[in-house]
């Protein structure tokens, strides 16, 4: 059924791609990740790369990548990850909203920051793609303090506490940015600063005459790094535009703050803080692992802060590596451990309950005794005893055997006795 869904009445059977496309093969990255059995099924992985295709050859596009696939209570979000090879002109709405109100944070421009990339949806491969909007910084910020599972249905209204200021489409779009800026990685001293740019942060490129690490080497958390900047306080990436102000120390307070914000771009996977600090038991961000033996082992680094979020590498024969990510579009804060570590330990304090007294019934706590009221006292009834058989009473002893024999032999003559009797008085 999807297989026809992709070829439209008139439409080509493949779709031309132009030569400069960074187009990626879906199937082989696949087959990476099955080693660490996360990922799609074969027959998805060929359907999803037609869809692919397709879009690029529909939009326009110059890159594009399968971000993941976020389930949902009613449908599920195949979500791709591209940008315009010419970025088409601004709709007049377009960040409308942020910029009537002066209190809200603006959107980071096209191209730059959390909307550096566009994202397209669908539900069904084969379906049309549908644009989400760009990623905004109050939604960002709200994303953070709400845990909400996804229908599918983009138009579905999210009603939380606090409030959230969108549709399911502005959620999905915010926790897309969240996602790609906390776990999208790539292998260590792949990636350098461009120390020629003036822009801030620097841009990265990639690394000249980098030598690809040994598989052994990958298996460690200081061997990946982060590929993309942390999303700060206020839903961006960069600081907002400073507005202006007449008292210029109230600013120079805030710039302080933002300053202390620190950003993990290319810092290694070592120093994500854990998500769940404790002195017997920290549940680090990160896992690696490795699959397979010798020159051709593939690395996989795996995010315990977004469960489903997975990285791989390869370096033989060549060096590939790509992140996607398979879940529910739900943050691991640790809440529910930390909540299992409560009850355990309200479980092991002393507390308010019911006491065994000597005889072994349960009797109120002392504390919670409630003290007679006056004229109204109760006292309980005693048991009444159970009868009990006298020890003194004898067994008596059984009757001979002839004695009941010539009992009956009496009782069946006067029988015959009196049915002859009854006979003669009916003949008269």
């Amino acid at each position: 059924m999807h297989a026809r869904a992709l070829r439209a009445p008139g439409a080509q059977a493949k779709p031309e791609l132009p030569e400069e496309v960074e187009f990626p093969n879906v199937p082989e990255e696949n087959s990476f990740f099955e080693g660490a059995g996360h990922a799609l099924l074969r027959d998805e992985a060929f359907l999803l790369r037609a869809a692919m295709a397709k879009l690029v050859a529909a939009k326009g596009l110059r890159t594009v990548r399968f971000f993941g696939k976020v389930l949902g209570t009613e449908a599920d979000y195949w979500i791709v990850e591209g940008a315009y090879a010419e970025e088409p002109e601004a709709a007049e709405d377009e960040g409308g909203a942020a910029a009537a109100d002066a209190k809200l944070v603006p959107l980071e421009g096209n191209g730059t920051g959390t909307n550096k990339f566009r994202y397209w949806v669908c539900n069904e491969l084969g379906e049309e793609w549908v644009e989400l909007p760009p990623a905004k910084p109050a939604a960002i910020v709200a994303a953070r303090s709400i845990k909400k599972h996804f229908t599918g249905r983009l138009s579905t209204p999210i009603v939380v506490h606090p409030p959230f200021p969108g549709s399911e489409a502005d959620y999905l779009r915010a926790q897309v940015a969240r996602i790609l800026h906390s776990t999208y990685v790539a292998p260590g001293g792949m990636f350098s600063f461009e120390e020629d740019s003036e822009d801030e942060p620097k841009p990265i490129v990639p690394t000249e005459e980098w030598e690809a690490p040994l598989p052994e080497e990958m298996g460690e958390l200081s061997a990946w790094v982060h590929h993309y900047s942390t999303i700060r306080k206020v839903g961006r990436t960069t600081k907002p535009p400073k507005a202006e102000e007449e008292d210029g120390e109230e600013g120079g307070e805030e710039e302080e703050e933002e300053e202390e914000e620190a950003d993990h771009l290319l810092n290694d996977l070592s120093a994500d803080p854990p998500i769940f600090e404790s002195d017997d038991t920290p549940v680090p961000a990160w896992s690696v692992r490795t699959a397979g033996h010798g020159a051709y082992a593939v690395a996989y680094a795996l995010s315990t802060a977004w469960p489903g979020a997975i990285a791989f590498c390869s370096t033989k024969p060549s060096v590939k590596f790509a992140n996607v990510y398979i879940g529910y579009g739900l943050e691991n804060t640790g809440a529910q451990r930390r909540q299992r570590g409560a009850l355990a330990a309200r479980a092991a304090s002393p507390r308010v309950g019911p006491t065994v007294r000597a005889d072994g019934c349960n009797a109120p706590h002392p504390r919670l005794a409630r003290p007679a009221r006056a004229g109204k006292t109760f006292t309980p009834k005693p048991m009444p005893e159970i009868a009990r058989e006298p020890d003194d009473v004898g067994e008596e002893e059984d009757t001979p055997l002839d004695a009941e024999n010539a009992v009956l032999k009496e009782l069946e003559e006067k029988r015959m006795v009196e049915e002859a009797e009854a006979e003669e008085a009916d003949a008269e």
